[in-house]
């Protein structure tokens, strides 16, 4: 995109309770329908994904606006993050993510460190948190681009909730000729506990 514009967007994350070997399911529900701006969808998507005990990402299913389910899949079920979280912790990985039957989607790099300890306020509160730093290099044979994601992340040092999210992207080829977003915030609003 061009210019200052800026898209606010709202979505619940519900964590399904863990089985006994520590699988789980994270169910991620825009809370508008989509639409589109300069070219670009938003909102409108529910999304599934299905972790193991070791807190690897399996798949991911997605639906736009209650169409038809797209199944995507890791490659290499890497584990997204060390645990626990210690300052001086770092990681690296590759992977491969394919959707459907198609070839794959995209291959990634993903290089990151614990950067420390943090007080984080956000609209559901003031937590103290883990600060974890980490890039990301993307690159679509398919969709003949390549780009660098430098993202931060502040994590709930007692429950390991996602509390506040900061991401930047750049391509260095095949920008989207109609925009793309540069730049995501994304924080907790509110924390409903289950029964």
């Amino acid at each position: 995109m061009s210019g200052n514009n800026t898209i606010n967007t709202a979505y619940r994350l519900t964590y399904g309770v863990a089985a006994a070997d520590g699988s789980h399911t994270v169910t991620r529900q825009d809370l508008s329908a989509s639409n589109t701006v300069n070219g670009l969808r938003f909102g409108g998507l529910e999304s599934v994904s299905n972790y193991d005990g070791q807190g690897r990402l399996l798949r991911t299913t997605n639906r736009v606006d209650g169409g038809p389910a797209t199944v995507c899949q890791d490659s290499s079920s890497r584990v997204l993050l060390p645990k626990p979280l210690l300052l001086g912790s770092t990681w690296a990985g590759d992977w491969t993510w394919t959707c459907g039957s198609s070839p794959p989607v995209a291959s990634h790099l993903r290089l990151g460190h614990v950067v420390g300890t943090e007080t984080v306020s956000v609209p559901a509160g003031t937590y103290e948190a883990v600060h974890v730093y980490e890039e990301v290099d993307t690159t679509s044979s398919a969709m003949s681009y390549t780009r660098h994601n430098v993202m931060n992340t502040w994590y709930d040092r007692a429950s390991g909730m996602k509390i506040k999210f900061d991401s930047t992207i750049k391509y260095s080829k095949g920008a989207p000729s109609t925009g793309y977003v540069s730049h995501f915030t994304d924080q907790l609003t509110a924390v409903q506990r289950g029964s």
